[in-house]
């Protein structure tokens, strides 16, 4: 399966397991002698269901699950911090021997700057854990709507202030529970949009939960109903024809490769709706769809991998309308420029982007892959408000 294959295990477990292995033995070392089983009995039950995850097993156990969120989330923050905590470590002890080069032959370090230095580097050693409880709260508690408005050229007159709301990359699962999505359709109810649209990913690594996802977000109300695309983990867990029919079952459209005329006035004006499954970026996208695309009207394209808008542009999309990316889940900026791990599966991250006359946008998500941790990009619920553009396209 693909999230269990070779490759994927040695880079979690590199990435997970030695930090936590380093950052243990560390403290296993500096407590008391009677406190070190306690300490590494504690640690073991903290990173189990991430062992048990690489070993294939998706469910966690019904005695760590009795434990819920706070367990999940200590779980997390272990995880993560020792991950973190590691990194800083490393940087600190290069900063301190390229400090000890620099220094070396000169007069003594005062006493008083070298406590400073000593306090500054105590609080770094503290600070990955803050960091990572903040991201774990904000990715359990936290959450954002964004409003956009979208110009699009010649759109007609009937749909200047159609608002659209967005939802994408749920995840259902431990972290991300049916309750929680329940909430996130409340709060999409209450922007009172014209259309609701779902960009894929309900689903995290099996199908557990898929009825109760699908009844939540089937319970969004807008004016004009909901639509959908299918993204990469409906693929993955084998779960597209279910989730579909579900989905079709509760009155929510489902675009696979299809197409729909969207009539909001007797005069004739209307949107075009075109969604596609989850578009692989190793191909080239969107073959076959140019003949779903109405030249008469403005074309509203539904892919959850945002990578295929070159493509949307070129063959006349006005909208795009993505996820996947989760914002970056992790996303820090540096010298004003954003930094985050979905850079190195797509050059959309987060936000509204343009190409000519066309638009795509990349909502960040309301859910998680992995650990449930979000740093600068929290869960987003997105309002796109289309505003028609004087400007032909060009």
């Amino acid at each position: 399966m693909f999230f269990h294959g070779p490759t994927r295990v040695l880079v979690v477990l590199l990435l997970l397991h030695l930090p936590q292995l380093y950052i243990g033995w560390r403290l296993f070392v500096a407590v008391p002698a009677r406190a070190r089983w306690p300490l590494a009995m504690t640690l073991v039950a903290l990173q189990l269901p991430w062992t048990l995850f690489l070993a294939g097993w998706m469910s966690t156990p019904p005695l760590l699950q009795a434990l819920g969120t706070p367990y999940r989330a200590a779980s997390a923050l272990w995880v993560a911090g020792a991950l973190a905590a590691a990194l800083t470590l490393a940087a600190i002890r290069s900063f301190k021997a390229v400090r000890g080069r620099t220094i070396s032959g000169s007069s003594p370090v005062e006493p008083g700057r070298r406590k400073v230095l000593e306090l500054l580097t105590t609080g770094a050693k503290f600070a990955p854990w803050i960091v990572v409880g903040y991201g774990i709260r904000t990715a359990y508690v936290n959450h954002r709507v964004t409003r956009t408005e979208i110009a699009i050229p010649n759109l007609p007159h009937a749909f200047d202030g159609f608002r659209i709301v967005q939802l994408t990359d749920i995840h259902v699962s431990d972290d991300m529970p049916p309750e929680l999505i329940e909430r996130f359709a409340e709060l999409a109810t209450a922007l009172d949009a014209d259309v609701g649209m779902l960009t894929g990913d309900y689903l995290a690594f099996d199908q557990r939960g898929l009825e109760e996802c699908v009844k939540a977000l089937a319970s969004i109300q807008t004016r004009s109903g909901l639509y959908g695309c299918l993204g990469n983990h409906e693929i993955h867990t084998e779960a597209s024809d279910r989730i579909t029919r579900e989905f079709e079952r509760r009155g929510v459209d489902v675009l696979r490769d299809e197409a729909r005329n969207f009539d909001l006035s007797p005069g004739g004006e209307r949107l075009r709706f075109v969604g596609v499954d989850y578009q692989r970026s190793r191909e080239r996208p969107l073959r076959g769809v140019q003949e779903l695309l109405s030249g008469a009207v403005p074309n509203i394209l539904l892919s959850h991998n945002p990578n295929v808008f070159p493509h949307a542009a070129e063959l006349g999309f006005d909208l795009t309308l993505s996820g996947h990316t989760h914002g970056g889940q992790v996303r820090i900026e540096i010298l004003e420029k954003a930094i985050s791990p979905s850079q190195f599966i797509s050059p959309y991250v987060q936000g509204l982007y343009r190409r000519g006359g066309s638009n795509l946008y990349v909502s960040q998500g309301v859910g998680t892959s992995g650990l449930p941790v979000r740093i600068g990009s929290p869960p987003e619920i997105t309002l796109l408000t289309l505003r028609r553009a004087p400007t032909e396209r060009g």
